[in-house]
């Protein structure tokens, strides 16, 4: 019987003593978490690419106490390139007395790209083999790439179609334009080939011009002594020949334009200098120089004389001359 009770005894002891650890351990992580002032509002904060990383503690700590938002230190590891702080991911260390937090960060690209005047209509010639994204550009903090849904566009036929144009960044945020696409009747090369044929049309036509115009470089030598240089591109006749000048006629059909203003239809010799100064002793010798060495045999002299067009480009040109 004492024996019984003797245990019973240890028993109880040992219970008592259990208890009283879980006491001690208990008061010990209420007082721990009293001591503990300050903490975070959130476990991860996102800042939009663009934005300021906040140094502010209120933005970070669940308090509202004026007293440890004022005391409590902030730094943080996110720097500036370029004026913005790049996408990834950071740490903001907020201090308090002993006490030290550190909040994460992560700066995110999550706004698309905006298209900079986008267009609602492109006209392209049929077989067009350019690229169409070439008329648009958006801005966007990242890096963006403009491609053309043109699934439904036939470059090969003439008509109207529709299009979108895609902007889309880096981080895979994208906006979306629709707009007309319209492919003219004839191809480049068919402009191209008219353009040619009219240029060439105007510039023979220009020739027949000049050379109808252009002034007699020879008076009658039977009624007075021979007339000096004539022509000039305005269609003047000589200035002194002694013999009569026969006036030359105007052509209306010729528009008064620098277009139409062919320099090598100036002067018999067909050589035209623009980079020579006509009243440079030294630019003069050069062409003098010229022309004796490119003199025809039924020629005996030569004029140099300047030029100019009715839009001000001046020359300078060669005339071969016979007594």
């Amino acid at each position: 019987m004492k024996n019984v009770l003797k245990n019973k005894k240890v028993v109880i002891s040992t219970v008592a003593g259990i208890a009283l650890i879980a006491l001690i351990f208990t008061a010990i992580f209420v007082s721990t978490q009293q001591d503990k002032r300050i903490s975070l509002k959130k476990d991860v904060v996102v800042v939009e690419l663009g934005d300021e990383v906040s140094l502010d503690a209120k933005d970070y700590l669940d308090t509202d106490d004026k007293s440890i938002l004022s005391k409590t230190k902030v730094s943080t590891n996110a720097k500036k390139v370029d004026g913005i702080v790049p996408v990834g991911d950071y740490k903001v260390d907020l201090k308090y007395g002993d006490e030290l937090l550190t909040q994460k960060v992560q700066v995110k690209d999550t706004t698309s790209p905006v298209f900079k005047d986008p267009k609602a209509k492109v006209e392209v010639d049929r077989e067009f083999d350019g690229d169409l994204a070439t008329n648009f550009s958006a801005e966007d903090l990242s890096e963006v790439k403009i491609t053309i849904d043109s699934k439904d566009v036939d470059l090969n036929k003439a008509g109207s179609y529709k299009a979108k144009a895609i902007a889309t960044d880096k981080y895979k945020n994208k906006t979306e334009q629709a707009f007309e696409v319209v492919v003219g009747e004839k191809s480049k090369a068919e402009k191209e080939a008219e353009e040619k044929e009219k240029a060439e049309a105007e510039n023979k036509q220009t020739e027949t011009s000049n050379n109808g115009s252009q002034g007699s470089t020879t008076g009658n030598a039977s009624n007075g002594t021979a007339g000096t240089t004539g022509g000039n591109n305005n269609g003047t006749a000589g200035t002194t020949g002694g013999g009569t000048q026969t006036p030359v006629p105007s052509n209306p059909n010729v528009p008064n334009a620098c277009t139409f203003i062919k320099w090598n239809n100036v002067g018999n010799s067909g050589k035209v200098f623009t980079e020579y100064n006509f009243w440079d002793d030294n630019d003069y010798e050069l062409m003098e120089i010229w022309a004796l060495n490119n003199q025809p045999s039924w020629s005996n002299t030569f004029t140099i004389y300047s030029i100019d067009d009715n839009c001000g480009n001046v020359g300078t040109t060669i005339n071969w001359e016979t007594n």
